[in-house]
């Protein structure tokens, strides 16, 4: 009798098992933690950035963060290795980029996973968020399941997003423009899969400043190139 009256407890968001939070202890010491920069899939992305190698446990657990969010789940997989972010303050960027996402898909699930992924980013790099784009149309077609060659022949869904930065920040850009100095930035999606995206932002980006030097961030990335 006294066993049905304590809590019930969560269901594993990694193993489907029955935890005391919603990811079980096992799933947190199974997670696969990148520390170091990736080669690019894309030529106009100098290289990768993700905080998590997308196998397994941990892809289940960051494609529940995408569909539904959570507190305990972001604490969880929301964490950047001190090599990695060691590379990264060395980098000097400019700002984070966020890839923008569908508002009525965001809407649905209660939050924008990239754009919290993104601002992660900027709060362990202490740089701004600098939102420079949107999309086209207010819906867009869902990638999820298309092969690489599809993703990459995939309508640009992305443009400039006018009068979009704070000023001191428009200013400070447009005075290093301007100036011609070199400006890099780190693009940030919460998922990277064959790259496709990041290089359709990036060309998009590039029409801005086609000096513009490039990184790619992410929660997860799958290298199917370099790790087998």
């Amino acid at each position: 009798m006294l066993l049905d009256l304590l809590p019930k407890g969560f269901t594993c968001a990694g193993c489907g098992l029955t935890t005391w939070k919603s990811v079980c202890e096992s799933c947190k010491e199974n997670l696969q933690w990148n520390h170091d920069f990736l080669d690019s899939p894309v030529a106009e992305i100098e290289a990768l950035a993700p905080l998590l190698f997308s196998y397994s446990r941990t892809q289940t657990l960051i494609r529940r963060f995408k569909e539904y969010g959570g507190t305990d789940l972001k604490r969880a997989i929301f964490k950047m290795s001190a090599p990695l972010k060691h590379q990264l303050m060395e980098t000097h960027f400019f700002a984070v980029i966020p890839i923008p996402q569908d508002r009525d898909r965001s809407y649905v699930r209660g939050h924008e996973s990239a754009l919290e992924t993104a601002r992660f980013f900027s709060r362990q790099l202490q740089i701004p968020v600098a939102p420079l784009l949107c999309l086209k149309k207010k819906k867009t077609k869902r990638l999820t399941g298309l092969s690489k060659f599809a993703r990459e022949w995939a309508e640009n869904p992305f443009v400039l997003k006018n009068d979009s930065l704070p000023f001191s920040l428009s200013c400070l850009l447009q005075e290093k423009m301007n100036q011609k100095k070199e400006i890099r930035v780190l693009l940030v999606d919460d998922l990277i899969t064959s790259g496709s995206t990041l290089a359709k932002a990036g060309d998009t980006l590039k029409t801005l400043y086609p000096d513009l030097r490039i990184w790619g961030g992410s929660l997860g990335f799958r290298p199917h190139r370099l790790i087998h």
